[in-house]
This record gives structure tokens, sequence and C-alpha cells, in this order.
């Protein structure tokens, strides 16, 4: 889920959207989720509160592919 749609005043848009569609390339290219974690609790924190998981560690992608996500 994207991270607006754990504020209260969350609401679903094209930017969620865009936001998963990131999340499914990040996954495809990397074999594994951007976010990971064995605990809710943690997986929304490092959601909302984290830094994105760009560059892919151990993936050579190209800058464009890297500017897309």
């Amino acid at each position: 889920m994207a991270p607006e749609l754990f504020h209260d005043s969350g609401v679903h848009s094209f930017y969620s959207d865009f936001w998963s569609l990131g999340c499914v390339l990040y996954e495809m290219a990397a074999g594994k989720p951007p976010f990971n974690s064995n605990s809710l609790k943690d997986l929304i924190a490092s959601i909302v509160e984290g830094e994105s998981p760009l560059p892919i560690e151990g993936v050579q992608c190209t800058p464009d592919f890297n500017d897309l996500l």
C-alpha cells in the first residue's frame, strides 16, 4: 500500500497506483519486494518513514530504469 494510505486522511489516487507500479517494477528487477518485514507494524513504518531502496543492491539497472522507479 502507498504511504499516504496509512494516514487518517489518506485517499487512494493515481499517485497510489504509480507508487504500486514502482514497487512491482522493483520486485521484478530485484527478485524481492522493496519493503519487507516479519512484522506489519515494522513494514508500515518502513513504508511511511523509510527511504527509497534505490539503487537496487546487486542488480545493475540503467539510469533510465532508476529514474522510472
